[in-house]
Order: C-alpha cells, then structure tokens, then sequence
C-alpha cells in the first residue's frame, strides 16, 4: 500500500519544478526604460537618453508582447515609443533653440549699423 507522502513524491517525480515565468525581464525592463525615457524627454538637453531608452524599451516590450501577450508589456512598448517621439521633437526643438541663439550671438557681435533708433557708442 502507497501512502499519500510516497504518492506525491511519485507524481511530481517527472516534471518540472514550477518556476516564474522567463519573459518578466522584458516586460519589466520595457516599462522601467520607457519611464525613465519619458521623464527624461521632458527634461531639457536629455533627448538623446530619451530616444535610446525608447528605442530599447520598444524592442523589449515587442519582445515580452510576443511571449506573454501581457497588457503591461504593451503599455512598455507604447510607452517606449512615445519616449522615442518626444527625444526626437525635444531634439528638433534644442536645434531650433541652438541657431536660434548662435544668431543672437552673431547679430550682437556684428558691427554697429546705426539707423532704426539705434545708435552707436
């Protein structure tokens, strides 16, 4: 006669030890990447972090999307790819704002031009 502790043992002989599931790296990484790429899109002179972690936390979250199919690897990639948006229009901007300001450097420096109000001195 088998007894309940010896049946168990029996049972669980074969298989697999139950462990968490392999693809929560991505998904975690995908959603940590994608906040930190966000944040720091707003955050002037940081663009280019910004689209690097959008970049990879778009990637990881495909990644983790297509094996877990979980909601909150989608919200990474979607996130991610915002990062992305807002590193680039936060780039475009820092240009704008650079010959922007390299043209008020020039025109101060120019020479003086009296006329329109201005004089001199």
């Amino acid at each position: 006669m088998i007894t309940q502790e010896h049946e168990d043992t029996q049972e669980g002989a074969g298989s697999a030890p139950a462990r968490p599931e392999d693809n929560d790296g991505y998904v975690l990484a995908s959603v940590v990447l994608a906040f930190i790429g966000v944040v720091s899109g707003l955050v002037p002179f940081t663009e280019q972090v910004s689209f690097a972690c959008g970049a990879v936390a778009a990637l990881c979250g495909a990644f983790g999307y297509i094996r877990t199919t979980s909601a909150v690897a989608l919200a990474g990639m979607v996130l991610g790819l915002v990062a992305v948006v807002v590193g680039a229009v936060g780039a475009d901007s820092a240009d704008v704002v650079d010959r922007e300001f390299n043209h008020r450097i020039e025109r101060t420096n120019a020479p003086c031009r009296p006329g329109a109000g201005y004089s001199c001195e």
